[in-house]
């Protein structure tokens, strides 16, 4: 099956720094920092014109640089509500956001190692028109850890957040007089 790699845009919102947008920084932040607060991770991507309204697989790559604290720290993929821009959203116009099923436990031996964090059920919500594409929202709630995610601003490709889409290539049957031409 054939597949496809998006490179999402990223920021993140600090509660510490609430009217400041931190598009520009190197890493993405998910929850909760001495320095920046509360930190949510904030992304956004445009879906390819695909064959089909769905996808066969949607996995979220991800690769962590820092983690605070020996616990697992979860963090969960959640589908924002509202539209945002990445270039100017901060902690005070954060847009709503809906927890999904979708999440990760993260630990430090999963530092700079790629994780990945299935998200088909949101994606082909997305693509069959269940929800907007507003983008989708990284989260910590444990109160007391950290994770930093690499972004396309760390200039290390490999530390680059993706969204790998599989899809099938199989030509959607159509009506004809003599039943369905396979």
């Amino acid at each position: 099956m054939p597949s496809i790699t998006l490179f999402p845009d990223t920021t993140f919102v600090s509660s510490a720094q609430p009217d400041t947008n931190l598009s520009y920084y190197p890493l993405l932040y998910t929850g909760t920092d001495p320095n920046f607060g509360t930190c949510i991770g904030l992304m956004q991507m445009v879906l390819p014109s695909l064959p089909d309204s769905r996808v066969v697989s949607a996995m979220l790559q991800l690769t962590g640089v820092v983690k605070s604290g020996a616990n697992l720290s979860q963090v969960v993929v959640n589908r924002v509500d509202d539209a945002f821009n990445i270039n100017s959203v901060t902690y005070y116009s954060c847009p709503a956001y809906t927890a999904t099923d979708s999440h990760y436990d993260i630990s430090e031996s999963d530092l700079y190692t790629s994780i990945q964090i299935d998200i088909t059920e949101l994606v082909n919500g997305w693509l069959g028109g269940t929800y907007a594409n507003n983008g989708i929202a990284l989260t910590n709630s444990d109160g007391i850890s950290i994770v930093q995610f690499g972004t396309n601003k760390i200039v290390y490709e490999p530390y680059f957040p993706r969204l790998i889409l599989t899809y099938s290539s199989t030509p959607i049957p159509t009506a004809s007089p003599y039943g369905m031409i396979l």
